[in-house]
């Protein structure tokens, strides 16, 4: 049974729209609906909510998240790297096969806090904020280090940060564009044989965890580091070490050793 909350965002996500609302109750059925994110307790019906009440970011169409989001949260298998329009380099393949993979695992694992990160990055601000502790105090130094000047962030507890994530400045007009330009426009949710090419959201996400990867450096137009002129996420840095933006991803953003820090 659903809790009060619940069953109330419910009935208002489905008077808002008719057509979601097997969507929905399907998702409530499976339990998704109503998980909470370990970072602000919000629900992935809450942010549902969010996303039409809210204003989206200039360029973007509130209903078109809203169902990219229904989309991927009903089939985590719409996640995709895809894409139908080619960078500025004339590549026709996307090199962000680590954050998509790193994607697909939140949004099967952690639907919530994958909602949460769709509902900033769509915002007009372009953003979303993690909080995470960094016990160890020689990696509580090398965070801060490697932050600096990449990223916002604060000290808000003894080693514990609150890191703003941002994609790009090419992220946007660059979803803008794939999304415009998408294989199919129908919502199938997985069922085409034929997958779709990526949805605004899953640029701006691919984008920011890239860009987080590469502490700042990602380039979406052109799907390459700014520095290197390379596509992807390294695993090894150039002295055969791991590479220090590759395991931020799996520390700062698979981990649920979350802060709910207010």
């Amino acid at each position: 049974m659903l809790e009060v909350g619940t069953s109330a965002l419910l009935a208002e996500l489905g008077r808002r729209d008719k057509d979601a609302l097997p969507v929905l109750s399907a998702l409530a059925e499976t339990g998704v609906l109503q998980t909470r994110s370990p970072e602000d307790d919000t629900s992935v019906a809450r942010s549902l909510l969010r996303i039409l009440d809210e204003p989206r970011h200039d360029g973007f169409d509130g209903e078109h998240v809203y169902w990219g989001l229904l989309e991927r949260l009903y089939n985590p298998a719409t996640n995709t790297q895809r894409i139908n329009v080619p960078f500025a380099t004339g590549a026709w393949e996307a090199g962000t096969c680590v954050s998509a993979a790193r994607v697909f695992v939140l949004i099967s694992k952690h639907p919530a806090e994958y909602a949460r990160m769709i509902v900033g990055l769509t915002s007009p601000d372009a953003s979303f904020t993690i909080t995470r502790a960094y016990p160890q105090p020689v990696l509580f130094e090398q965070k801060r280090a490697w932050l600096r000047g990449a990223f916002a962030f604060a000290e808000i507890d003894e080693r514990v940060l609150r890191i703003t994530v941002r994609p790009d400045d090419q992220a946007v007009p660059r979803a803008i564009l794939e999304q415009t330009a998408r294989l199919y426009e129908e919502y199938d949710f997985g069922l085409r044989n034929d997958k779709n090419s990526r949805h605004l959201i899953d640029v701006m996400l691919q984008s920011a965890l890239t860009n987080y990867a590469l502490r700042g450096a990602y380039a979406s137009a052109a799907d390459i580091c700014r520095g290197t002129g390379r596509s992807g996420v390294p695993f090894l840095d150039a002295l055969g070490r791991p590479d220090f933006g590759y395991e931020s991803l799996n520390h700062d953003i698979l981990t649920q050793r979350r802060m709910a820090v207010v």
